[in-house]
């Protein structure tokens, strides 16, 4: 019984893995990723330029992200590849042959684990993206200053700043990890929303309409408290100012304040859809 029980749980989650990373939806984000770097060489077009303006490659992908319209779109792009899909089930009825063939719990565990990767793969995608476009003279991570493309060059802010003084690879890494994590919490609470409103564009809108929203009230308060600057989980380098000594505390912190609540949310929410 035991057996049978965890092909089915395997089998449901090999279904869910692939409805999220076999559709065509991928394409889009490559090419999301291409345009958020021509946007951002557009504004500064020393981008792809070694040297003075940026040292290394991982300065550039950060010169990339800043100039580019990352910032705006990114509570949107994490949804594109299939955040969706929960809604979608229940619209469609499918999800009541899935549970009955899975339950509830292996269903939801299956369907949110590949929501929240397919989030987290979906931003490490553009910023490799945006990587490969900014070297094309070629990948190097010789230490030094973080040039920001204005006045002075300076010290990154946020966690291990001092890391991509000496080992910018370790800190692009970082920043890989960073976005990969921001994607999971931003694609689960895009998932929410859509259930909460039972509408995909409405349930979409709403996290970047609160994304712009908290975002505009953080930076325009004076000191900026660190939980209402959401761009914190994905630019810790672009922070206006250290909020201390456990600055990746507190990033982690900030993902748990939006994930968690979504999580709870899509939980009672699923709660009607279970297995009688």
């Amino acid at each position: 019984m035991k057996i049978n029980e965890e092909k089915t749980n395997n089998h449901i989650l090999k279904v869910e893995l692939r409805r999220a990373f076999q559709n065509p939806r991928w394409i889009l984000i490559v090419l999301v990723g291409v345009v958020l770097f021509i946007i951002g060489k557009t504004r500064f077009p020393q981008i792809t330029v070694t040297g003075e303006y940026a040292i290394n490659t991982t300065n550039r992908l950060m010169l990339a992200m800043h100039y580019s319209e990352l910032a705006f779109i990114v509570p949107l792009l994490v949804l594109i590849p299939y955040a969706d899909s929960l809604l979608s089930d229940i619209q469609s009825r499918a999800i009541d042959f899935l549970v009955f063939r899975s339950g509830r719990k292996d269903y939801l565990r299956s369907k949110l684990l590949a929501i929240a990767l397919s989030g987290g793969v979906c931003l490490v995608v553009v910023l490799l993206v945006m990587v490969l476009s900014s070297s094309v003279y070629g990948i190097n991570f010789k230490s030094g200053i973080y040039a920001t493309g204005m006045v002075n060059e300076t010290e990154p802010f946020g966690p291990f700043s001092a890391l991509f003084m000496t080992k910018p690879a370790l800190y692009l890494v970082y920043l890989f990890v960073s976005a990969f994590l921001f994607g999971i919490t931003y694609s689960l609470f895009g998932t929410a929303m859509s259930v909460i409103f039972k509408n995909k564009f409405i349930g979409f809108s709403v996290p970047l309409f609160l994304f712009q929203i908290v975002d505009f009230i953080g930076v325009s308060m004076n000191p900026q408290p660190w939980y209402l600057i959401p761009l914190r989980g994905l630019m810790p380098f672009n922070a206006a100012c250290k909020v201390g000594d456990h600055d990746l505390l507190l990033q982690l912190l900030q993902y748990l304040i939006v994930l968690l609540p979504s999580l709870i949310i899509i939980g009672l929410i699923m709660k009607s859809y279970e297995k009688k």
